[in-house]
């Protein structure tokens, strides 16, 4: 049985964008050795991050996870068995959601569409849901700034 674990946090916002370069690589090189797969989104200001696989190894990255000064105010929303890998061909993928050019590296905008194909066909339906209701909260904090 696979173990799953999702969070969110606040990104530091004097995050550089070579500090989410840096993150990305680290975290395939470790992930791909602790056979755990996953998905980071950022928007700029937060992240979401969904890290599956051995639920020793999972603990032991998200204690990681949560000594990293790049992040705070990290909220655990999902920590539970799961029966396969919503994202089994990532050791960690990337997507950046930039809607008001407010993060650091002003990257781009991901419609909710393209979020929405970007997801693995493969990953849990509740999951799916949460990664595009992110997505959407990042539109809605934004307008009420």
């Amino acid at each position: 049985m696979i173990h799953r674990l999702l969070y969110v946090s606040t990104a530091d916002p004097e995050m550089k964008p070579s500090a989410l370069e840096q993150i990305i690589s680290t975290a395939q090189r470790r992930n791909a050795a602790l056979e755990i797969t996953g998905l980071l989104v950022y928007t700029g200001s937060h992240f979401m991050q969904l890290l599956e696989g051995p639920k020793d190894a999972v603990e032991a990255v998200f204690d990681m996870i949560c000594q990293d000064p790049r992040h705070s105010a990290i909220a655990r929303l999902i920590a539970e068995p799961a029966p396969a890998r919503s994202c089994p061909e990532w050791s960690m993928a990337l997507q950046v959601i930039d809607a008001a050019n407010d993060g650091p590296g002003h990257v781009f905008t991901v419609s909710n569409e393209t979020l929405a194909s970007f997801l693995p066909e493969s990953m849990a339906a509740d999951l799916r849901v949460l990664f595009q209701s992110f997505n959407t909260m990042k539109r809605d904090i934004v307008a009420a700034e």
